[in-house]
């Protein structure tokens, strides 16, 4: 069953949330970059919390380290 998301109005498939972090990841590895850091929005929201579950699946498949990475959380206010 694919997962739905709902960010600024628009009902977003979960794998495209997900893939657009990833696909940032890739590209910045692409570019030799080896420290890559993760800005999130509300981790209490099911877009946020799919950004970062694919920022953190494309550390991996990089070889690069998930634990020490920097992942900053927003809070709107």
């Amino acid at each position: 069953m694919d997962k739905f998301v709902i960010h600024g109005g628009h009902r977003l498939k979960g794998t495209v949330v997900v893939g657009g972090a990833k696909n940032a990841v890739d590209y910045l590895f692409g570019l030799g970059h080896r420290k890559i850091a993760h800005i999130s929005g509300d981790l209490v929201t099911q877009a946020a919390a799919q950004r970062l579950e694919g920022y953190r699946d494309s550390l991996k498949k990089h070889g690069l380290d998930c634990q020490g990475s920097a992942v900053l959380e927003c809070h709107g206010g």
